[in-house]
């Protein structure tokens, strides 16, 4: 069953290179060696444990938990960015109807909110920069 299916990925890699004779040859060569005894599953399965066993899980848990920390950073990059030039855009529009004198698009918001929000933001952005641009330094 298991070298079917892994028969079935070698196939795919050759799938228009050869006839149909050529495969079916292909096939029992490649099912033969795996069945003859010149691969010593045993030995292969004890190189395996000592491999996975001799894993240093610590750096490894550490470099997946920056790779977490750098993906969270860049979706609330992407989050102010985008609110910094909705509110640049409010800020604008806002601005233009006080010099015209027409009723502000937000109207429950003032322009002095509007301001203070995106430099909020702002603040935010400059934290996630100063954030991403630390280094950090291994005992």
């Amino acid at each position: 069953m298991v070298e079917n299916q892994q028969w079935k990925e070698v196939e795919k890699t050759i799938a228009d290179v050869m006839t149909v004779v050529e495969k079916q040859a292909l096939k029992e060569k490649y099912l033969a060696k795996l069945s003859s005894s010149t691969i010593d599953w045993n030995k292969l399965e004890t190189k395996l444990k000592l491999s996975y066993s001799q894993l240093n899980w610590n750096k490894i848990n550490s470099q997946l938990d920056a790779a977490m920390a750098n993906i969270k950073l860049d979706s609330l990059q992407v989050a102010y960015t985008i609110a910094n030039s909705e509110l640049t855009k409010a800020e604008k529009m806002a601005t233009a109807c006080d010099s015209i004198s027409v009723e502000i698009p937000m109207p429950d918001v003032s322009l002095e909110q509007i301001k203070q929000s995106k430099a909020q933001v702002q603040k935010n952005l400059i934290k996630i920069k100063a954030i991403r641009n630390k280094r950090v330094i291994h005992l």
